[in-house]
């Protein structure tokens, strides 16, 4: 599950604020 949350991290970095 980690590697979830790790994607979910970085797509919602990714987004402009």
């Amino acid at each position: 599950m980690q590697d979830l949350k790790f994607r979910f991290n970085s797509s919602k970095a990714e987004l402009p604020p």
